[in-house]
């Protein structure tokens, strides 16, 4: 699966103009530990949405066992009856969130990534064009330049 992106460089990282941005390097997915995903929603992460616990199971039978199956899967936190959910996806937004890219950096990604995951920042040099895809094989993500593409006729 490619996900692209028509992208200006992000914010200035001390003096540099490399954009950063969050990838997988393992077979299983992108995915967050319990207390990384508690920590981001300390520091203010817009993409961990907090649910009360009752909402958060309310559907029907069907829905409830996804939902238990997703939490099993992507160590969902509970805590005082609060469902921590995380939203980070591959939209660049979600890649690219100062909150996640700060705590990898200060933690480290093995207190970071989930179970099934191996995070790492990437920095996008400056020189390079703005277009580019982060491309998803299984759950191992690559970051490619895109070039253009024309079909045979």
């Amino acid at each position: 699966m490619k996900f692209y992106w028509r992208l200006t460089h992000g914010e200035e990282d001390q003096g540099s103009k490399d954009m950063k941005l969050v990838i997988n390097r393992c077979f299983g997915g992108f995915g967050l530990s319990i207390p990384a995903i508690l920590e981001l929603h300390k520091r203010g992460c817009k993409h961990i949405e907090v649910q009360d616990e009752k909402e958060y199971w309310k559907g029907d039978k069907d829905t409830v066992t996804e939902r238990k199956k997703f939490a099993k899967i992507t160590e969902t936190p509970w805590v005082a009856k609060k469902v921590y959910i995380d939203l980070h996806a591959p939209e660049f937004e979600h890649r690219t969130c100062q909150h996640l890219i700060d705590l990898i950096e200060e933690w480290g990604a093995d207190k970071v990534q989930g179970s099934h995951a191996e995070l790492i920042v990437v920095r996008v040099p400056d020189s390079l064009p703005t277009n580019f895809y982060i491309d998803e094989r299984d759950g191992w993500e690559t970051v490619h330049e895109n070039h253009g593409v024309w079909p045979a006729e």
